[in-house]
């Protein structure tokens, strides 16, 4: 049997935990890297300066506005409507369009 000090584990374990402190907590959701041409990444940076936000947060809105229109489902309507301040007057005219356009 291997005669280690207990508190060496110890240290080593807290080593472990304090070097990786910053993956605990800012690290929630899944992390992702968005490849982009230039033009795209142009379109972006438009369309974030536009929303007076992040591109990273354009992009987020962008996805979500995407799937509320796109998706029937719940989730991501509340999820929109949280997300994008302008979610709930949209999603009333695109419902209102699509009420017309079937009668």
């Amino acid at each position: 049997m291997m005669n280690v000090p207990i508190l060496s584990c110890y240290g080593a374990v807290a080593a472990f935990f304090t070097h990786r402190w910053y993956q605990i907590d800012t690290i929630l959701g899944m992390a992702m890297t968005l490849r982009l041409t230039a033009e795209q990444d142009r379109a972006l940076i438009l369309l974030a300066r536009a929303q007076n936000c992040s591109k990273q947060e354009a992009a987020i809105r962008a996805i979500v506005s995407a799937a509320a229109r796109t998706l029937v489902d719940d989730q991501i309507t509340q999820l929109a409507q949280h997300i994008i301040p302008t979610q709930a007057a949209l999603s009333a005219r695109i419902r209102r369009a699509r009420n017309e356009n079937q009668q």
